[in-house]
Parts: structure tokens; sequence; C-alpha cells
């Protein structure tokens, strides 16, 4: 079972994956965690194992054959060519790439099983209705929300993302999708504004004959395929002989939205051997002063920068943190605080130590991305430089010696004049030249299905905050009445 963040409401996993945020307004999280599940017999076994090892354990109610289809289709060649997560070490440190997926980002690991998930939901619940997922995006998870759901006959995806607030390859990977009839709405706004979109939507939205869900972290279906890469992970450096089995390391996540840096929290908490999460923000640093300030301040500048995925400051599963924290009574207050006055104060939040918080700033990022690549010959994107910044502030102000996961989360080329910029090189005009200047410099092969993307030119609809709510509301009327027609007609 599943409970609410703000009421303790306890609902079915099934339940939980269909409506995505609960009806509260609260996000779902796991009513009991096993701490000793994790165990050394996963040492050895492949990525699809530990998937269906992990999600057995976390979807109780699913049977084992319903979790080995969803294993199946999810972890294959289709969605992941040559690999499903990399293993990239260094002396005393690796970094975990995530972004082998058909958007080369890290949210295609979630998002090629939230689609699975769904469907086998969808199945359990006997619904037959078509399904509307509504998502904001801050660059990857529209493109892989719109991807994963691509081949689901029976959804539509509508995609709200801040216009001028991605970066091309980012916006043209999203709006290609549109030819298969699904929507994409650049928002005059920042991320923030389009989340708020969203929850709004959610809250007035009432279909009869659609199931209207989503795709962002607020979905406890986007969490758990997160936890799996975590304990994989681990298993993987103790094969490799890289850490000894029960030695603790440190994870550093880049990390706006606090999902991805959560997801390695509860595979802490299922008993994989963590030392300490370090959250890596950029400019932007809200969840940098959340945790040294103990106050969460969203009264404050958005900046645009080379790492847009982290242009955030409202981060919605920090508020799964603080349930664990303080229960949901006082979580349920402390939102509505927020929400209200843009400033809450949130004493104890962080008992342990766990969580060390830092940020880097444009210049440091674009200084990271040159040192790597010229010191160990390695290439990371705007995003993986400000987790590598970061992890290495940590270990300078602490002297913690603990072996260091870095957090990769995005091919490079997704930020081509951004790497450019930070290699000292002159931005070509086009996206294509930029793309192949990269290569030419670096030597890192460019992926042929992101050079076959750049041949295609999509239209770009751009929206106000309050066209995109009207828009997406005539949208969804329109399905659901056209649903409501073809239900009568069967």
């Amino acid at each position: 079972m599943v409970k609410s963040t703000r009421s303790n409401l306890l609902t079915t996993e099934t339940e939980a994956i269909l409506r995505g945020l609960a009806p509260d307004g609260g996000l779902y999280v796991f009513d009991q965690i096993n701490p000793k599940w994790f165990q050394k017999t996963l040492v050895g076994k492949s990525y699809s194992e530990i998937a269906f090892l992990t999600m057995k354990e976390l979807l109780p109610e699913f049977s084992l054959e319903e979790i080995h289809d969803i294993v199946e289709c999810s972890y294959n060649e289709a969605n992941f060519q040559d690999r499903i997560v990399g293993l990239v070490p260094f002396q005393h440190k690796a970094y975990l790439t995530l972004y082998h997926g058909r958007t080369f980002a890290f949210k295609d690991l979630a998002l090629s099983t939230l689609p699975n998930l769904m469907a086998v939901a969808k199945a359990k619940a006997n619904i037959v209705k078509h399904t509307v997922i509504l998502t904001a995006t801050s660059g990857d998870t529209g493109s892989a929300a719109l991807s994963g759901f691509s081949r689901a006959d029976d959804t539509t995806v509508i995609v709200l993302y801040p216009n001028q607030g991605v970066s091309e390859f980012q916006e043209l990977q999203m709006n290609q999708y549109k030819e298969l009839g699904h929507h994409v709405l650049a928002v005059d706004g920042n991320f923030d504004d389009c989340q708020k979109l969203a929850k709004d939507l959610f809250q007035s939205l009432n279909p009869k004959h659609i199931l209207l869900s989503s795709a962002n972290s607020i979905n406890i279906g986007r969490i758990i395929p997160q936890i799996i890469y975590y304990v994989y992970s681990y298993a993987e450096l103790c094969d490799r002989g890289l850490i000894a089995y029960g030695e603790k390391i440190n994870i550093t996540v880049p990390t706006g939205n606090f999902g991805n840096i959560y997801s390695a929290y509860i595979a802490k908490q299922l008993g994989v051997p963590i030392n300490r999460l370090i959250i890596a923000s950029n400019k932007n640093n809200v969840l940098t002063d959340v945790f040294q300030t103990q106050q969460y301040n969203t009264n404050r500048t958005l900046y645009k920068t080379i790492s847009p995925s982290m242009d955030i400051l409202i981060s919605s599963n920090l508020e799964r943190y603080l349930y664990h924290l303080y229960g949901s009574k006082q979580v349920k207050t402390l939102m509505d605080t927020l929400k209200e006055t843009k400033l809450i104060e949130l004493e104890g939040l962080n008992p342990d130590g766990l969580f060390q918080a830092y940020y880097a700033t444009e210049e440091e990022t674009k200084e990271t991305i040159k040192e790597v690549f010229h010191k160990d010959h390695y290439l990371i994107d705007p995003h993986t430089a400000v987790c590598a910044c970061v992890a290495k502030k940590f270990q300078e102000e602490t002297k913690d010696d603990h072996f260091m996961l870095l957090v990769s989360t995005a091919n490079p080329y997704k930020f081509s004049s951004s790497m450019l910029e930070a290699l000292e090189l002159d931005s070509q005009e086009t996206l294509e030249n930029d793309m192949k200047k990269l290569q030419y410099y670096t030597n890192l092969k460019i992926d042929q299905r992101m050079l076959d993307l750049l041949e295609s030119n999509p239209a770009k609809t751009t929206v106000t905050k309050q066209e995109a709510f009207d828009l997406v509301q005539k949208i969804v009327g329109e399905i659901d009445a056209q649903n409501h027609h073809a239900g009568n007609n069967q």
C-alpha cells in the first residue's frame, strides 16, 4: 500500500500509479519499506534481474507475471540500444551514465517503464478508458514522456514547457511528436509556472470518460524505476571490485525537483549502503539554501542556466522527504503555508547529516566541463558538470574519502552550444554544425539517432499561461467528449 503525504490516505499501488497526484493534493509514498531488503545476492545480477526484484518488493499488489512483463517491455533493445546504464570509473569515483535511452537523458529509464506500469495498472483496475497524460517539463521529462507513450494507442500526451527555457535540441525533440496527435505547448513563463499550471489543471479538470494522469515525478510510478538504478549501481560496483560489499558510498546527484535524489534516499531505506547523499544545484540554488539554512524560500528569481533541466525553484518531491520527517499533518500545514507565503521554516531537516548540499555557478560549471575533458579525456554535459563540481567541493570541505558515485544525467550533445562555449570554441550557425564541431574537437561520436532528428522541422506552439490553461481544458474536454461518443457506439 501507499499513502498520501498530506492525509495518510492509504490506497493501492495500482490506484496511485493511475492517479499520479493524491486527491488531497499530496504525493504518494510507500507505507512500509523493508530496511533489510538489499542483500549480497543482488551482486552479479543483470539490470533486468535487479529491476524485477526491486519491483517485486515495492509493488506487492502486482503478480510476478505482471512484473516480468513490465521489465521485458521496458528494458529492451528498442528502448536502450547498447546498454541500459553505464559505469565509467576513475580513481575512487565513477560516473553512473543514465542517458542511453531513446531521448538521451535519465528520464528515459523511468518513462520507458511508466507506460508499462500504467498499462498493467489499467488492466488490473478493469479500466478501458483512453488515457491523457498531462505533464510539465524543464527539458527532459517532456520528450521522454512523449517517447515512452508514443507506442500506446490509447494515450494522448500533453506537455507544458517554458518557452526559451530549454535547449534547442530538447525543444526539437518534443515538438516532433505533435505529428502523432500529441500536444506540446511552449508557455511564456518558467518551469515553476508550468508545474503550477499542471497542478491547477489536475484540480479543476474532472473528465468523465477518460483517465487523466501525470508523467512528472509526482507520480510514484516515476520514482520506482529510479530507485532501481541506485540498487543496480551499488551491486555493479561490488561486482567490478571497485568497492567491497557493505562498504558505504557517497552519491552526488544533480537535482532540481528532488525526485532523483529522493529515489536514492529510498534505495538507502531499502538497505543500500549509502553514507552521504550530496545535492548538486546550479545557480538556482534553492535546495542548497533549504538544507544549509533550514528555510524553504521560493520568493526568489529563477535564472536561466546552461543546465536548464535544473532551473526550478519549487522542488515538488521535497514534500515526500518532509513527510518521512514530520508526518502528514505537519506537511499539509507546511505546504499550505508555502503556497500562501512562499517561505517556511524546516527545523530538524537533516537530523543525521545524510544530505549535504552545494551549488555550482555558471562559470564553475563551464570550468568543470573543460577541466574534466582535458584532465580525464571525458566529456560531461552541463548537469553532470554541476554534479562533478559539487562533489569536488564536498570532498575538499569534508575530507570524506568514501567512494563517490557521480550521477550523469544527459548526453552532452543535447547541449552542444553550451558545450562549445565551455570548451572555449566558437558556436556555429546551426545546431547540426554545433554538434559536428563538438564531435570533431572531442572525438566523441554523435549518436546517429540524434542526427536523424535534425532532419525534422516541427512547428512550435507558443502560448501565455492563461492560453495554456484554456487550451488544455479545451483539449481534454474534446477528448473526453470523443470517448463518451465512442463508448456509446460500442
